[in-house]
């Protein structure tokens, strides 16, 4: 692998832009926001208060619809950090939202309010998409000790704000017991990405400029991900990426797959990255190592261990056939080609 970037030390913690040179660094953050999907009868204005307290900014929502459509509107970066909603106003597609929460953005933190009479299904909401849990009615200070405990644990990578390893192995297990409950009739892909020679450009223009890369080369790949697939940073220059719902075939799986990684990857290297100061901008490229659960492990390390193998075949120097910037999905198995030479992924 190449040498390492630092992992956002910095100042660099504004909003991604399209180009890096308009990327400035220590422009201060957003108010953090917090979704209230609360009814009356649980305490709607006391549990507003609380988050007010806490210095959230609090956003009314009449039903996790609303509460969807309130994450679409935000890039990433600006989403709101906490849901809180109650048990007594959820209806039966609201199940359907909370998934697509989770999809949307995997380490957004979604306390349950349970009033009495809901004890039974709590349990199973709580497993399936909450952090925690309240009794209703409850204090304030009981409301703000919880939004404080689950807003004080580290869930982004603080240079790319993508969710971080521990947020994506959690997600990993939750999609894998998501499709267990399913039947098994679906196949998660599981990738690592790396950009390719990124210690060059660490090397060569900057730690702070391979920083501006880094978030650039996030904000290309999440771009051109589907909005049900998890895209975590695991250290350095790699990503793992997470694509959920694919076809429970192994073989549909995986072209399906290497179709969306492929997507990704081109979508990074299809135009130069802009450099500050005037530079001549930047060709960056990414490769890849596929595996897919359950056709090739079951447990993160099996998946991460066959990923990560396929991964240096890739990148190896002595690998005749290697040319970087591709993505590799089984050993002694060649992607199709194009005309050009590159991986089509189909």
């Amino acid at each position: 692998m190449a040498n390492r970037s630092r992992s956002g030390d910095g100042n660099n913690g504004d909003s991604d832009k399209s180009a890096l040179s308009d990327m400035r660094p220590g422009v201060p953050d957003s108010p953090r926001k917090a979704l209230l999907a609360v009814t009356e009868d649980s305490g709607r204005e006391v549990v507003a208060g609380a988050l007010r307290e806490e210095g959230l900014h609090v956003v009314f929502v009449g039903n996790l619809y609303a509460a969807l459509t309130e994450f679409l509107r935000h890039d990433p970066i600006d989403q709101p950090k906490l849901v809180v909603l109650s048990l007594d106003g959820l209806i039966q597609q609201d199940q359907a939202f909370l998934r697509e929460l989770r999809f949307l953005s995997p380490d957004v933190k979604i306390l349950i309010l349970v009033p009495e009479g809901y004890r039974e299904m709590a349990s199973r909401f709580l497993d399936e998409y909450g952090d925690a849990q309240l009794a209703t009615p409850c204090y304030a200070s009981e409301v703000r000790r919880m939004a404080r405990t689950l807003l004080s644990a580290e869930a982004s990578d603080p240079l790319t704000r993508l969710p971080n390893r521990n947020v994506t192995m959690r997600a990993f297990e939750r999609e894998k017991a998501r499709a267990t409950r399913n039947g098994g009739n679906s196949t998660i892909g599981f990738a690592l990405l790396d950009l390719d020679d990124f210690g060059l450009i660490n090397k060569e223009y900057s730690y702070e400029v391979g920083d501006l890369v880094l978030r650039e080369a996030t904000r290309r790949l999440r771009s051109c991900f589907r909005v049900t697939d998890i895209m975590g940073r695991w250290g350095g220059e790699e990503f793992i990426v997470l694509l959920t719902g694919l076809p429970a075939d192994k073989a549909k799986a995986r072209r399906l797959a290497v179709e969306v990684l492929n997507r990704a990857r081109k979508c990074l290297n299809d135009k130069r990255m802009p450099l500050p100061s005037g530079a001549k901008p930047l060709e960056v490229s990414t490769t890849g190592g596929l595996a897919l659960h359950p056709h090739e492990g079951l447990t993160w390390e099996e998946l991460f261990s066959r990923a990560q193998n396929r991964l240096k075949v890739g990148k190896d120097p002595e690998n005749r056939k290697n040319r970087k910037n591709r993505i590799e999905w089984g050993e002694g198995e060649e992607l199709p080609e194009e005309e050009d030479g590159e991986d089509k992924g189909e």
